[in-house]
């Protein structure tokens, strides 16, 4: 699945993808990665996949009602190699709250490799994947996560885009109301089995 609710490129098995170093370069893991809670004084920051942290990152898991809505971090990371592989665009991420890991997020742009993409697919940002561990749920920080993403993709990593398309079953009544709430729009599309919802940049 695409999303279930539950970029210059990283460092993945050793890989560098494209434009990796000039993200580095630009200090985007510094500024633009992260996204400070005015709540309470904590920082979401996403930090590369590497031997460091894959395993934890494969470690999180939602709550067991979830699971059908979200695949694996092991299945994203594999599909992330393969994408690459294609020469496409795909970035996964581990999310830090301040030191914790928390979560996983993975963005890309352009053919996901379904047939028969519509332009919105072909042409525009995707936050492919977004999950939060079930011990960090109900604390805010999925939409910090969101937030985030939004600035790392308004940096326009893998080129200049107008929007950013995401997918969820029709099942998934949580995601949808979170992502309506916070601006994403269903455009009468569907990607597979899943109902497609637009962000504006």
């Amino acid at each position: 699945m695409l999303f279930c609710y539950g970029l210059p490129g990283m460092h993945f098995y050793g890989i560098m993808a494209p434009y990796g170093k000039q993200a580095l370069d630009k200090g985007l893991y510094d500024h633009h990665i992260t996204q400070r809670s005015l709540l309470k004084d904590t920082m979401i920051r996403f930090e590369e996949i590497t031997n460091k942290n894959i395993w934890k990152v494969c470690a999180l898991e939602p709550f067991e009602e979830q699971k059908d809505f979200v695949a694996e971090n092991l299945q994203s990371l594999a599909e992330a190699y393969a994408t690459r592989n294609e020469g496409n665009n795909a970035m996964p991420l581990a999310v830090y709250e301040d030191s914790t890991l928390v979560g996983f997020v993975m963005i890309g742009k352009g053919t996901v490799g379904n047939e028969d993409e519509s332009d919105l697919i072909k042409e525009n940002y995707s936050l492919w994947r977004l999950m939060i561990d079930r011990k960090y749920q109900g604390k805010g920080l999925g939409k910090q996560t969101i937030d985030a993403v939004i600035a790392l993709i308004r940096t326009f990593p893998f080129g200049e885009a107008k929007k950013v398309w995401l997918s969820y079953e029709p099942e998934n009544t949580r995601a949808r109301d979170i992502y309506r709430q916070y601006g994403f729009v269903e455009n009468g599309e569907m990607c597979g089995n899943e109902i497609v919802a637009v962000y504006e940049l």
